[in-house]
């Protein structure tokens, strides 16, 4: 994350040290050509640009250009003064016209006298008093056709203190036509020549500008003096539209001698500018698959949407702002490119925040005829001249609408990415803050890094599944969900410490915990610990080497975990001999270790069976069933401690848990309607009892236990529900 960089104010450049785009150059040659200019009269040149693209900068530059000349010719005496005439800061006809006489008389004053000053005063009060009335005549002189006509008159009368303000220094005197040519005398003798600038004219309103346009072509024609206007031509045309029916074509070519048009900059330059500011604010891409990626979302989902440097400016903007809280949550080059649509197509934006359903991860059905086309779909009503960079975007963010259908490794890598596409990590994009499921980057980043901490490891695990995220979720499996994705960052020499970490407390944190965002099609936390060990042993490790490191591990591992993996190694060897064996690729164990380990469960279940943690576990009734299968003499071991456990009221208590079957149904759909309601019901597992006892005899054996004598509450519950299953069962 980058911090403490201050939004771009798009404040325009004034030396050439600071041009990003090569407009210097030209710059250069525009004020040469100015300052070169002998005997002007109200000579009027035009810079054009497009909103956004540098007009004032360059307007800056030209200024640069010329009183650096001034400088190395400070004795010539034709020395030309720069007039900053700022038109938007001042609101009317009125208010435009007075400031644009006062800044013209303040600096002809400086180097003409007193009685220029005196002329443009009495020259102001005519203009003003007359009010609505020059406006007509103005437009008449402009205008070469006698057809054209004024749509709307004037702003109406001058307002009273504006009359009374240039009363104080405005007098009496001739006509405004003679007041203009002694004015004119008075400026001809003189060497000074005077250039006014008037910038960002596109800002005013369409009665102001054209306003100045009048003022430049009336009193502004005076020798030796010149102007520079700045402004998007478009945008000049339309507000000359908004009051003339015709001729809008050669309004300003009968006010504007010479207009030159401000290249747009080199798509290599912007681009480069673009880039800079986002590392700038955002930071570079950490390696070169982030870099590969960041530089072919950068190609098709933002430098299509950059036309001029102001745009690079909103989008830098928006990025100082937004990317701060999720700088660590989002992947770069996915949030830069939703950024970018956020700003410029605001409508799709909108489009995908809602699409998640429609965009996201991939399809692993089938593709019908009419599911084809589901990016056309998602970009109905779009308008066509804009469809062809947002298609090309949205297929670069979301692989999905590509047609392409992609595999469970790819939506793991999609998600450990934290890329837009995951519907994991989506909603972070919007919210710009990560959901409670969702892991912070450095808090995994960190467990990646402290894997060989065995109480680091064991402690992030159990305070996980302590932690309550939402109803019957802990945090748990969002955890186990991102080792599953950063499986591959673990450093290889703490991957026998890492598992035996785990294994040791598995049995702890193993719950039936439904996590919808995950990639891991499970509801156990123990599967999501056997498929990231999976993933680890069978991608990093030989045949040799995963047998020892797994054996190694299970000597100290949780006995449920060591129940399941026993039985699995036991089975893969089982089918070597069949006609569809488990390839060897996908085989935990060598031959000659599953004996060993088979040993080591056995060790196990024994102890536990001594100790009284057999009977609590959640798994009893499969780790009974691992015991048989794999006792030596169970009429010495399974057998006799199975009798015993009969005889105890609370041992009765964890076989009726173990033996009652619980399932969640919903009832059948009306119509259309599906019914989402799940109903608990519950059944005595008679079949499975079969295997260890007779069910006569564990019934009676229920039937006598005092409920209110030594058995908790859950306990006695147990004890009740298996015989009311088992008594509904024989109606």
């Amino acid at each position: 994350m980058v911090s403490d960089i201050a939004l771009n104010d798009d404040a325009a450049i004034s030396e050439p040290e600071q041009d990003l785009f090569g407009v210097n150059d030209l710059c250069e040659a525009i004020a040469d050509r100015i300052y070169e200019s002998q005997s002007p009269v109200g000579t009027t040149i035009a810079l054009n640009g497009v909103w956004g693209s540098g007009k004032s900068s360059a307007a800056n530059l030209i200024c640069y250009h010329l009183r650096s000349r001034n400088s190395k010719q400070s004795e010539h005496p034709s020395k030309l003064t720069i007039v900053e005439f700022r038109c938007w800061w001042f609101k009317g006809r009125e208010s435009v016209t007075l400031a644009f006489l006062q800044e013209l008389s303040s600096a002809i004053e400086k180097t003409v006298g007193e009685k220029a000053r005196a002329l443009f005063a009495a020259i102001g009060k005519k203009m003003l008093s007359a009010g609505s009335a020059i406006g007509p005549a103005v437009a008449i002189a402009a205008s070469s056709t006698p057809e054209t006509k004024l749509v709307s008159a004037s702003t109406g009368s001058l307002a009273k203190g504006v009359i009374d303000f240039a009363s104080q220094f405005f007098s009496d005197s001739d006509s405004l036509e003679v007041l203009v040519q002694e004015l004119s005398e008075l400026l001809r003798d003189r060497s000074e020549r005077f250039l006014v600038v008037v910038d960002d004219i596109d800002r005013l309103t369409p009665d102001e500008a054209i306003q100045v346009f009048h003022l430049v072509n009336s009193v502004g024609r005076l020798p030796n003096v010149m102007f520079l206007l700045v402004f998007d031509r478009q945008l000049a045309e339309e507000a000359v539209s908004t009051l003339f029916v015709s001729d809008v074509s050669h309004f300003l070519e009968k006010i504007v001698q010479v207009s030159f048009d401000l290249p747009l900059p080199r798509r290599a330059d912007l681009n480069n500018y673009a880039r800079k500011e986002i590392y700038r604010r955002c930071g570079e891409p950490h390696d070169s698959r982030s870099e590969k990626y960041f530089v072919n979302v950068f190609a098709d989902c933002v430098v299509p949407f950059l036309n001029v440097p102001r745009d690079v400016v909103r989008l830098s903007n928006a990025i100082s702002i937004t990317w701060p809280s999720v700088s660590n949550e989002v992947n770069l080059a996915d949030f830069v490119g939703l950024e970018t649509i956020r700003i410029f197509e605001h409508d799709v934006y909108e489009r995908v925040r809602n699409g998640k359903r429609l965009i996201c991860d991939t399809k692993f059905s089938s593709y019908h005829e009419d599911d084809t086309d589901e990016l056309g779909k998602f970009l109905e009503g779009i308008e066509t001249s804009s469809r062809s960079r947002l298609e090309k975007a949205l297929k670069r963010l979301f692989p999905r609408l590509t047609g392409v259908q992609h595999n469970d490794d790819t939506l793991t890598d999609w998600a450990k990415e934290r890329r837009l596409c995951s519907s994991k990590h989506f909603e972070t994009y919007f919210r710009l803050f990560p959901r409670v499921d969702i892991i912070p980057k450095a808090e995994i980043e960190e467990f990646i890094a402290r894997a060989d901490d065995r109480d680091f490891v064991q402690s992030s695990l159990l305070s996980a599944k302590s932690e309550q995220i939402e109803s019957g979720l802990s945090r748990l499996p969002v955890l186990l969900d991102e080792l599953y994705c950063r499986w591959d960052e673990i450093d290889p020499t703490a991957y026998e410490s890492f598992f035996g970490a785990i294994l040791e407390v598995v049995d702890e944190i193993d719950a039936n915990e439904i996590y919808d965002s995950g990639l891991l099609a499970t509801g156990r936390n123990l599967v999501r610990v056997q498929a990231t060990i999976e993933k680890i042993v069978f991608s990093k490790m030989s045949m040799e080497e995963r047998s020892k490191t797994l054996l190694s591990v299970c000597m100290q591992a949780s006995l449920g975990w060591l129940s399941e993996f026993a039985y699995d190694a036991y089975d893969q060897r089982r089918r070597r001999a069949t006609s569809q064996p488990t390839p060897e690729h996908r085989c935990y164990l060598l031959e000659e270790d599953v004996d060993t380990l088979i040993d080591v469960f056995l060790d196990s279940v024994k102890s536990a069976s001594m100790d009284g943690k057999l009977i609590r576990h959640q798994h009893l009734l499969r780790i009974l069933r691992h015991w048989a299968l794999f006792s030596k003499d169970r009429e010495s071991d399974l057998n006799p401690w199975i009798k015993d456990q009969l005889k105890d009221d609370k041992s009765l208590s964890y076989f009726a848990l173990a033996f009652t079957h619980e399932r969640h149904e919903t009832g059948g759909a009306v119509g259309e309607l599906s019914n989402h309601y799940k109903e608990i019901t519950f059944h005595a597992n008679v079949q499975s009892m079969r295997e260890f006892f007779e069910p006569p005899e564990f019934r009676r054996c229920l039937e006598n236990v005092d409920l209110r004598q030594s058995l908790t509450e859950d306990q006695a519950r147990w004890i009740t529900r298996i015989l009311s299953c088992w008594e509904q069962s024989e109606i």
